[in-house]
């Protein structure tokens, strides 16, 4: 799947004339749009646009400390930037203050905080993806999973497998992506815990993964 800023608005033109969305703004990385269907705006970036410099300003680590370079290094080398195309910020969370100040932010987002690890959420804003490091550090004390690991490399994998994890959620929700080109069935939750668990053993086992200080 190849989809460039030709496309999307060429996608987003056909969709307005429909009377699906209205195009509020084009820019030179990305368009925004309001969905008449969902009653919310939406942010669409252009994927070949989506340089490091681009990147880092979608990322919000919060207090959590991160090595930038190794982060940044990953998911330039790793992540399909089409999964990247419609997230308004991705959110990492270390403690209750992060939580507090993100709920604080967008007045119709909430979560019980301890529940869940990682999240996508579609709001009246656009949509964005929250990972819950304190949930995840807890997790790891719970399972086996990547066992013939030192406990930082695992929380590290944890991190980046729930990041992969939700932004697969995102891209198979995105009302610009087609379903010869995302199957519907490529949501079902059982199919995004075996693509995130896959793509960290196919891909990110293999690098200098540690970027949690």
């Amino acid at each position: 799947m190849k989809i460039n800023k030709e496309e999307i608005l060429s996608r987003l033109t056909d969709m307005e004339s429909r009377k699906e969305v209205v195009i509020e703004y084009i820019g030179d990385t990305f368009v925004k749009i309001y969905d008449n269907v969902d009653l919310r705006k939406e942010c669409f970036h252009y994927p070949e646009t989506m340089d490091t410099h681009n990147l880092i300003n979608l990322f919000d680590f919060g207090m959590v400390n991160i090595n930038k370079h190794n982060f940044f290094s990953m998911v330039e080398k790793h992540i399909d930037k089409h999964m990247l195309m419609n997230i308004l910020g991705v959110y990492f969370l270390d403690n209750l203050s992060d939580y507090k100040r993100l709920i604080e932010k967008y007045d119709d987002f909430y979560f019980e905080y301890h529940k869940y690890l990682g999240l996508k959420e579609s709001l009246e804003s656009g949509t964005i993806v929250v990972i819950n490091m304190d949930s995840i550090r807890k997790e790891v004390q719970n399972t086996n999973v990547y066992n013939e690991f030192t406990n930082e490399e695992r929380i590290n994998l944890f991190a980046f497998e729930t990041l992969i994890h939700e932004l697969k959620h995102a891209i198979n929700n995105n009302i610009l992506i087609q379903e010869d080109e995302i199957p519907l069935e490529e949501d079902e939750e059982k199919f995004v815990i075996s693509y995130a668990r896959n793509f960290i053993l196919d891909n990110v086992v293999k690098e200098n993964f540690v970027f949690l200080k």
